[in-house]
């Protein structure tokens, strides 16, 4: 009978959601952790380009991310994102400073759920999110 307990965990931890946070602000990142990780996400922290490439080995099932970050081309990044095969499905908010614009205008009509600007209101970035999570689960299932 433990090992139905144990196996119930597993399949409770796979089924958790995962969330990738690609923003170079400790606050910002610190914020969306307890935001998210209340709402029992998984969240998956990336400094820089080389870091988020390696947390997409883990499939997260959403992205986060400000496209003025330093350390990394957005728009290139989000463009190898969405014609790699197996992430192509990977969901994407935007979360920046930068005010929408024709420059982003393919970024944020075509490869993302969500444009927020910052400020935002976390709570506000959090009622975004399950939507766009729970439709992910349901094309799972």
């Amino acid at each position: 009978m433990r090992f139905g307990r144990d196996l119930d965990k597993i399949n409770l931890m796979t089924a958790r959601k995962k969330v990738l946070v690609l923003d170079n602000e400790p606050f910002i990142q610190e914020l969306l952790k307890i935001k998210l990780e209340a709402e029992g996400i998984q969240v998956i922290i990336a400094e820089n380009e080389r870091e988020a490439k390696k947390a997409l080995l883990l499939k997260p099932d959403l992205l986060i991310l400000d496209i003025l970050h330093p350390k990394l081309n957005a728009y290139k990044f989000v463009q190898s994102l969405k014609s790699h095969p197996k992430l192509a499905k990977t969901k994407v908010i935007i979360l920046t400073f930068k005010k929408k614009d024709p420059e982003t205008f393919f970024l944020y009509n075509v490869w993302t759920e969500a444009y927020i600007e910052k400020p935002f209101i976390p709570d506000q970035l959090v009622s975004k999110i399950r939507p766009i999570l729970k439709a992910e689960r349901a094309q799972d299932g």
